[in-house]
């Protein structure tokens, strides 16, 4: 028996089994990052709560939260409220259009009809009735009923 055909034969094969190894197989470093779920807000026992507190007045029929780092207070029904602080508290009543710019903000209203959030990293908590429009245009936020405790 000559030996240079069972030679090319086998090399041949070695060289079939290393490519069809590295296109058959996907790269284990090549994996995408997976997606993931963000957990439920934290209930409001378990959440900092700034120093530094502020009232706001609705006047006309709108308010504007503009107080960062603050826990804000809004006392009673409001038409309109837009809140652009950053890592604040804001606690309102029954709100018509509520509008979140800001970032890193919880928001407790006790109603509203239309939630707009901007901003990222926000918690609007609604606690008697889920608003009637959601619309979310910013990255992890939470828009849900309040936890309780």
């Amino acid at each position: 028996m000559n030996p240079k055909p069972l030679t090319t034969v086998i090399a041949g094969a070695a060289a079939l089994l290393t490519l069809a190894g590295c296109s058959a197989s996907p790269d284990p470093k090549a994996t995408t990052e997976p997606k993931t779920t963000p957990t439920a807000p934290m209930a409001a026992k378990d959440v900092r709560t700034p120093d530094a507190k502020a009232d706001v007045a609705c006047t006309d029929g709108k308010a504007t939260v503009e107080q960062s780092n603050h826990e804000v207070t809004l006392a009673g029904a409001c038409a309109s409220v837009v809140v652009s602080a950053n890592n604040a508290i804001v606690h309102l009543g029954d709100v018509k259009d509520l509008t979140v710019t800001g970032g890193l903000t919880r928001v407790i209203v006790d109603t509203a009809d239309t939630v707009i959030v901007s901003g990222s990293g926000n918690d609007v908590l609604w606690q008697v009735e889920k608003p009637v429009n959601v619309d979310d245009r910013g990255e992890q936020n939470f828009v849900q009923k309040a936890a309780k405790g």
